[in-house]
């Protein structure tokens, strides 16, 4: 939750201390010394992120092809109960105003049937990868805005299985179906501090503009919550759709799809 995710990017602060090296020394006492400043090489180090996240979405699943039409919702709960396997995580990177991020959604879900003496699965799995560049527009006093542009990548597979009386199905009832496609996006992600521990973090964009999907969009809100200087742990909602058409007639496709769902993980600073 291809969340796909955005977690919370917690903007570091610099406190400078002044008026202390204005005070006169008093006779017999020497001056304290004054810490030495940091550099300019060192504030421009690069700060690494690596984010582990959990996102259960709902999903709106809407599929046309021509004249036959497929629409479905998975809730989270029904989510959880069929999954196989899932993996999500992100990783970044900071230097002064510029950042890079890596995001990944990997799910896999599994549905038996039994209808009299028919049987069968149905399976499905989802990738979603997100590359991304950003650059600082703001930053006041942990208050941080940045422009988000990159790319995120679609993969979506079905697979139908079934079988009578323990024979394979020859009218075409085993079947693999899948479609991918890139989609390039824009977009702001901010950080709002709330307390010295609290901070609530802030992400949308938009994409496709008819290079991959017609239309595509996510959105976010999370809350950090600081443990200590190198571990934040965050919960929040995410959302993320597309909408693709292609072809005309009977060889049309059109693919509507909605994510959305509460979100928690944890960020390791290193």
């Amino acid at each position: 939750m291809f969340h796909f995710g955005r977690l919370p990017m917690l903007a570091w602060m610099l406190a400078i201390s002044l008026g202390a090296g204005a005070q006169p020394a008093e006779p017999g006492k020497t001056q304290p010394e004054t810490p030495p400043a940091a550099t300019a090489e060192e504030c421009e180090d690069w700060q690494f992120k690596v984010i582990p996240f959990v996102w259960v979405p709902a999903t709106d699943i809407n599929v046309s092809y021509g004249s036959r039409d497929l629409g479905t919702t998975i809730s989270p709960s029904q989510t959880v109960s069929k999954l196989q396997f899932a993996l999500a995580g992100a990783v970044a990177a900071q230097k002064g105003e510029w950042g890079v991020m890596g995001e990944g959604l990997y799910t896999n879900l599994a549905n038996d049937v039994q209808y009299r003496n028919v049987t069968g699965s149905l399976r499905s799995n989802q990738t979603l990868l997100q590359a991304s560049g950003s650059y600082r527009l703001v930053e006041d006093e942990g208050l941080s805005l940045d422009a988000v542009a990159g790319l995120r990548f679609y993969d979506f597979g079905f697979t139908n299985s079934f079988t009578r009386d323990g024979v394979v199905f020859t009218q075409n009832y085993d079947a693999h179906r899948s479609k991918s496609w890139v989609d390039p996006l824009v977009g702001l992600r901010a950080n709002i501090p709330l307390n010295s521990e609290l901070s609530l973090n802030i992400y949308g964009d938009v994409g496709g503009f008819g290079v991959g999907s017609d239309f595509s969009w996510r959105a976010q809100a999370v809350f950090g919550y600081s443990l200590s200087e190198c571990v934040d742990v965050n919960l929040g909602y995410a959302a993320l759709g597309a909408r693709l058409s292609q072809g005309v007639g009977a060889d049309s496709l059109k693919f509507d799809f909605k994510n959305y769902g509460p979100v928690i993980g944890a960020t390791f600073k290193i």
